[in-house]
């Protein structure tokens, strides 16, 4: 089989009460907490089968681990907490006695840990004022927004300061990198033929692009965003705040994470848009808010829907016609410019897009207009349970890829509706002129010859999500945070048998 080169995965969510990576304690106290001091089970797990296949690599080079987004979870959970839990899988996969990866970590941020992009960004920026020389040149450059597509082309790499520090904390472990990229990282093969695209996946969703949108209405004259850096310099603060940043804000951050959680209900989203409103009129002796509330409540609850059917929350198809369309669009604009400006103005004739964000893993083709052979997809899914029901489209995986750029996607679980129904699946990712099905046989053959700690893998999970599913119910439908005779109006949970 060939080696493993590289290992990518992402929406690990460290930190997330919800997150499955997280080690939670059900102390009987209102809400279960996240103990940062333990790595959990699940991670264990995930950790010990990588494990298992990394150590069937023929050659002495151990494979590049890919962070793609979504790994620190800022948005809902104490930046020490998501700090920790992510220093518990670092200690794992680069402490144990055969290390696992190179010293050098690819991170693409997301959309719920964006905030760290910008702290790269300024950082970067930063440098690049300290080595400017004002003599000869009193005007300075404007901030970039986003890295070039393939790393080498940048002049100094871009670090992830935070990252990077919390790796470092381990004095065995201070000669590790973490090189931020965003929001595209590219590989090319020796042939410069066959490329590989890493990206979160947030910008498919219409949600994430909404100042773009908006002011597209306002100012129909505008030009529209085609590049790259263009489609981020526009969104990044709307990105930034919302998904990144308002859930740290103190005791008000504890609330907007308990918002997201109602979020997950139709009927508990009604709730929070319609008290939001009724304080608006409860304020209407103020002049302004008596003018801007008939305005306030079709926007609120305009925006409301929108965050309620997003992408994870279609449990019907791997990705919805509004997804489908913005990932057509972000894949033939803001990319295609990118790999046409850093490919010498042509495309490679192999293109495979590998995403997160959605939390359904799946691998498809699509044909997209400027891509000589179409382009490969594959997701990684995630590591969260967003729903009380099972989803069996929702679940993780990790995505392998050899020296020659060939892929497989390794789905660790899926949400399904018995512990029973987990399992680990092998599925090669197609790519005209490669040889994924010979990888994808081999990390088989490798799984076989050792079930055990895959079965463990399985049965572990399925405890954990039901767990996680139990948790996010018992949010949703708690009487005395939604107010009197709103029990009958939430989301119920199906009678469904629980793991072993």
């Amino acid at each position: 089989m060939p080696d493993i080169r590289y290992v990518f995965l992402s929406d690990l969510h460290f930190g997330a009460q919800n997150s499955v990576l997280s080690w939670v304690d059900a102390d009987g106290s209102e809400r279960s907490t996240v103990n940062p001091d333990e790595a959990s089970a699940v991670m264990r797990c995930l950790v010990e089968c990588l494990q298992e296949l990394i150590a069937a690599n023929e050659h002495w080079e151990l494979p590049t681990l890919v962070l793609g987004g979504d790994v620190l979870e800022l948005a809902l959970a104490g930046d020490d907490v998501a700090a920790m839990v992510f220093e518990r899988f670092m200690e794992l996969v680069l402490l144990h006695s055969e290390p696992m990866f190179d010293r050098t970590v690819y991170f693409v941020p997301g959309n719920h840990d964006h905030h760290l992009w910008e702290g790269a960004r300024e950082a970067h920026y930063a440098e690049a004022v300290r080595a400017s020389d004002k003599t000869k040149d009193r005007k300075l450059p404007p901030p970039p927004h986003a890295t070039h597509l393939f790393a080498a082309a940048d002049k100094k790499s871009w670090t992830a300061p935070l990252l990077q520090a919390l790796i470092h904390r381990e004095s065995e472990l201070r000669d590790v990198e973490v090189h931020t990229i965003y929001p595209n990282l590219g590989i090319l093969d020796d042939t410069g033929t066959r490329a590989v695209i890493f990206h979160h996946g947030h910008y498919a969703e219409s949600l994430y692009r909404l100042v773009s949108t908006v002011t597209g209405m306002m100012f129909p004259d505008k030009k529209k965003p085609e590049e790259v850096h263009e489609w981020e310099a526009e969104n990044f603060a709307w990105v930034d705040f919302f998904w990144s940043t308002l859930g740290r804000s103190g005791g008000a951050g504890d609330d907007v994470g308990l918002a997201y959680d109602y979020l997950q209900s139709e009927a508990a989203t009604e709730y929070l848009v319609a008290n939001l409103v009724e304080g608006l009129r409860q304020h209407s002796d103020h002049p302004m808010i008596r003018r801007v509330t008939p305005l306030v409540e079709p926007a609120l609850k305009h925006l409301a829907h929108h965050m309620v059917v997003r992408e994870r929350r279609h449990t019907e198809q791997v990705l919805r016609d509004d997804t489908e369309r913005g990932l057509k669009e972000y894949i033939e604009g803001p990319l295609h410019w990118q790999l046409v400006k850093e490919c010498n103005n042509d495309v490679p004739e192999h293109v495979t897009f590998l995403f997160g964000h959605t939390h359904k893993p799946f691998v498809g083709t699509r044909a997209y207009a400027g891509y000589p052979n179409g382009v490969t997809l594959a997701n990684t899914g995630g590591w969260v349970v967003d729903t009380v029901n099972p989803t069996p489209l929702h679940g993780a995986a990790a995505i392998l890829l050899d020296e020659e750029l060939n892929g497989v996607s390794l789905k660790l679980y899926s949400q399904e509706e018995t512990s029973d129904q987990y399992s680990v699946m092998v599925k090669a990712i197609p790519s005209t002129g490669g040889s994924a099905d010979e990888f994808a046989r081999g990390v088989q053959r490798i799984i076989e010859s050792n079930r055990e700690p895959w079965d463990v893998l399985s049965t572990t999970t399925a405890r954990v999500v039901r767990a996680r599913a139990d948790d996010l119910h018992e949010i949703i439908t708690r009487s005395d945070s939604l107010g009197p005779g709103s029990r009958s109006a939430n989301v119920t949970l199906r009678n469904r048998p629980g793991p072993n």
